[in-house]
């Protein structure tokens, strides 16, 4: 009789089965944290991506990738299309889409939980505004450094007219700037710095 009752007890133990919904809500809660754990972790290791400027690539970083690396941040730098060890004939780029794929390409193959730092230097500000458009939900900050900044880069027809009026703009300044000079010489300098106020109230 004992030992029936020792059996029973033992099989009501083996009965007893752990709750779906307990264990749904506790993997669940584990994911979170992992999630919370990564993001955190993100946050406190940000990954940089580099974009150079006309004429370079991506060695031009080289002295501020190590100083950032030994900070402890994680940092990529790109070659875009002819530019640095990239191997692309120069006549196949015949487009700016062409020209910026390498970074698109990398935006692309980062996991959709990474959200990286993208730096452009000079025109690599045209490539940064490209990738804000195109991959938005996998860039935390856009930083422009002595950068080309325009709305869609040089992808519209209003980019180029802007380009055109920016040009003619700075060509008045210039010769602004030389006329302002001229009257310096002959008058004094209060006339150079009120032509310039004014220059740029107008602006």
């Amino acid at each position: 009789m004992q030992n029936q009752q020792v059996c029973v007890s033992e099989f009501s133990k083996q009965l007893i089965l752990p709750c779906p919904a307990k264990q749904k809500a506790g993997m669940e809660e584990e994911v979170l944290m992992s999630m919370t754990e990564k993001e955190t972790a993100a946050m406190n290791n940000p990954h940089f991506v580099l974009v150079h400027g006309l004429g370079g690539g991506a060695w031009c970083w080289y002295k501020i990738k190590c100083l950032m690396e030994i900070s402890g941040y994680k940092v990529s730098c790109i070659d875009l299309k002819g530019a640095g060890t990239d191997r692309s004939d120069a006549n196949s780029i015949v487009s700016f889409d062409d020209y910026n794929k390498p970074l698109m390409d990398f935006m692309s193959a980062l996991p959709h939980t990474e959200q990286v730092i993208l730096v452009g230097h000079s025109a690599g500000g045209l490539s940064v505004t490209q990738a804000t458009h195109k991959f938005a939900n996998k860039i935390r900050l856009a930083v422009y450094v002595a950068a080309t900044m325009l709305k869609s880069g040089f992808l519209t027809d209003q980019d180029t007219k802007d380009v055109k009026n920016f040009s003619n703009q700075l060509i008045f300044f210039i010769f602004f700037l030389v006329f302002s000079r001229c009257c310096c010489v002959l008058n004094s300098g209060f006339e150079f710095s009120s032509g310039m106020h004014l220059w740029f109230l107008n602006y």
